[in-house]
């Protein structure tokens, strides 16, 4: 099932006319095929959500259109294409993602975008398609886009996006040059936020290590939430706060971002239970917190658990009650408790 998260594509993000340091080994492949014209006409680039996809992708389209690049293949960033670029208002560059308020890519959708993308380039540098995400397409979208990957027009590249490639179906992914993108190392992903955004570095490790995430969380004031579900979830671990009560308490909350906070918890009980560093919990605080409720914890329960909260993730992708699969998760991590856990 397709999350509709559209990695850090969100129109109000600044046009990146340079991919972040991360991703030179990426962009020297892309660049080594641009400047010797044998890039592919469809790309794959997938990496995990917030790890900076669409910066990727912008860069990759500002130097396909761009009327002045550099020797090395670049964007200018000032030409009239990259104006426009930078203005999200290029007409030789095609959009696709959901609906609003849709979670798919419909083949109505697929059959548009594919229509403008067979239109003349009207700057005479071809045109670009970006769909992101690429695993939201239905079935009769995915089999309508193979048309347009087996017959590109002369010039124009197309660019899939996607945090989960093995959803796409085998033909399309054989039909594209895969381009994945890693992770930064830890150091270097936060001094790149610190100057960016000023976000710690506790809020990128809860971001999986990708430093788009963690501004998204930022931005949305959910790193802020990130203390007071702490200190509900231990409350809960030693037995003084029942699942029901709790759930109502968290009814309110973002459940896909309080779920996955839940998962990262577990995981550094767990390693703490194995003498390993709890790295999620950054603060001595947190990580004296965590070690004094890990007698309350049986750790094998625990364990075993840990697909419930993978399967509660994937819950809050349907159209089920919210609340009930929080009460049914909570519930189910209840039993880890030993008995007389304070």
């Amino acid at each position: 099932m397709a999350d509709t998260d559209l990695d850090e594509a969100d129109e109000r993000r600044p046009y990146c006319f340079a991919p972040p340091h991360w991703q030179a080994q990426a962009w020297q492949t892309l660049r080594t095929g641009l400047l010797r014209g044998r890039l592919s006409h469809a790309l794959l680039i997938s990496g995990a959500p917030g790890v900076g996809k669409g910066s990727f992708a912008d860069a990759a389209t500002a130097a396909l259109l761009c009327e002045t690049p550099s020797g090395e293949g670049e964007a200018c960033g000032a030409c009239r294409s990259c104006v426009q670029l930078g203005a999200r208002s290029h007409p030789d560059l095609a959009v696709l993602a959901p609906e609003p308020d849709k979670r798919w890519i419909s083949i109505e959708q697929i059959r548009a975008f594919s229509e403008r993308l067979h239109l003349k380039s009207q700057y005479g540098r071809g045109r670009i398609g970006l769909i992101d995400p690429a695993d939201a397409l239905l079935p009769q979208a995915a089999n309508a886009l193979l048309k347009t990957l087996e017959e590109p027009a002369p010039g124009n590249h197309l660019f899939l996006l996607s945090h989960r490639p093995s959803l796409l179906l085998p033909t399309i992914r054989s039909r594209c040059q895969m381009l994945n993108l890693p992770l930064p190392d830890e150091a270097g992903a936060a001094q790149w936020l610190t100057g960016e955004w000023e976000i710690t570095a506790s809020a990128l490790a809860l971001a999986g290590g990708a430093p788009f995430e963690a501004q998204r969380r930022h931005e949305a004031g959910i790193s802020a939430r990130y203390s007071a579900w702490f200190s509900d979830f231990l409350k809960f671990l030693r037995g003084r706060v029942d699942p029901v009560s709790l759930a109502n308490r968290w009814r309110d909350e973002p459940p896909q971002e309080l779920v996955g906070f839940l998962g990262l918890i577990c995981c550094d009980l767990l390693r703490l239970r194995f003498g390993a560093d709890p790295k999620r919990a950054r603060t001595a605080t947190q990580a004296t917190a965590l070690g004094g409720v890990l007698a309350a914890v049986e750790a094998g329960k625990l364990a075993d658990n840990l697909s419930t909260l993978v399967s509660a993730q994937r819950l809050l992708n349907s159209n089920a009650d919210k609340l009930l699969i929080l009460e049914d998760l909570l519930i189910r991590l209840a039993d880890c408790r030993k008995p007389g856990a304070s």
